[in-house]
């Protein structure tokens, strides 16, 4: 976190991103807006929702419930060691 504080961002670049990501395009776009610099030219929760609606709609329900499971499993885990 402190180094967000200072203005250090992952990098978004299109070499930094696997070409075979679905949705490459715009989960680039997302990432590089949602790391802007100054909060109010970030995308609002909503817009992104927007965005990756037609994105969520290609995954399998069942798959993404798993997978978000697995990432809270993951962020307690995180935090208990």
């Amino acid at each position: 976190m402190y180094s967000v504080s200072q203005g250090k961002r992952p990098d978004t670049s299109e070499e930094s991103i696997p070409i075979d990501i679905p949705h490459r395009v715009l989960m680039m776009s997302l990432m590089a807006h949602g790391w802007t610099h100054n909060p109010n030219e970030r995308p609002s929760f909503s817009k992104c929702l927007i965005e990756l609606e037609p994105v969520l709609r290609t995954f399998d329900e069942i798959s993404m419930l798993e997978a978000v499971i697995q990432l809270k499993r993951a962020k307690v885990s995180a935090k208990s060691h």
